[in-house]
């Protein structure tokens, strides 16, 4: 009798022990290190916007992202006044970190878990890491525009019409006058207020770029000292 009783005893041990390993092996599809990875970045000076192309932004910088770890993304950073900056951000296998979630999960869940941390990108990581960014400032041509440029009635798509010129500025050392219409400037066409901002930031400070206005008397050619 106590023979029996002792291998009913056993057979339930064997069968609570495989439960409490059949339970182990699952959780250890939770996975050690998560799927989402802490992306910081800061630029100098501060309160840049960031925005990602897999979708997290922040409106001001220093800031942290949680993005996935097992996918690339691009990072797009602006700010009024500087040239915007964009970087790629890859998503690769994380050398020691591999180690530690394999050999972790191997001891608590065996093969399974490591299936299961491949398919979810545990063992990924995101480099860079911390993206630090000097932005560098845009070039300022001290104006403010007009409207189209009219002729014979009808406005004119051709160039921005200089409504006003900043004193002390590029504009005023360069000799550009209220009514000048600026049609191509460092050998960019201008039709909108966007082509000149895309004109401005191919610009270095401290150079020289040549550019066209169109006056009453015709078009000229005229460098321009930022």
């Amino acid at each position: 009798m106590n023979t029996k009783r002792e291998s009913r005893l056993s057979r339930t041990a064997r069968a609570t022990l495989t439960a409490a390993l059949i339970a182990s092996l699952a959780a250890c599809g939770t996975v050690t290190r998560g799927t989402r990875q802490s992306f910081y970045v800061a630029t100098t000076p501060d309160d840049a916007q960031v925005a990602t192309s897999a979708g997290p932004s922040c409106d001001t910088t220093p800031c942290v992202l949680r993005m996935k770890r097992k996918r690339d993304f691009d990072v797009t950073i602006s700010k009024r006044g500087y040239k915007p900056t964009r970087a790629h951000v890859a998503s690769e296998v994380s050398g020691g970190g591999v180690a530690v979630t394999l050999v972790g999960n191997a001891v608590l869940g065996g093969p399974i878990g490591m299936t299961v941390d491949a398919l979810d990108g545990a063992p990924m990581r995101l480099k860079p890491n911390r993206l630090n960014v000097g932005l560098e400032r845009l070039v300022t041509l001290g104006v403010t525009l007009a409207g189209p440029t009219v002729v014979g009635g009808t406005a004119r798509a051709q160039g921005v019409r200089i409504g006003s010129v900043v004193p002390r500025s590029a504009a005023e050392r360069s000799g550009l006058r209220t009514g000048d219409t600026l049609t191509k400037l460092n050998g960019r066409w201008v039709n909108s207020p966007g082509d000149l901002v895309d004109a401005l930031t191919s610009i270095q400070p401290a150079t020289l770029a040549p550019a066209t206005i169109v006056r009453t008397n015709g078009a000229s050619e005229i460098a321009i000292q930022f």
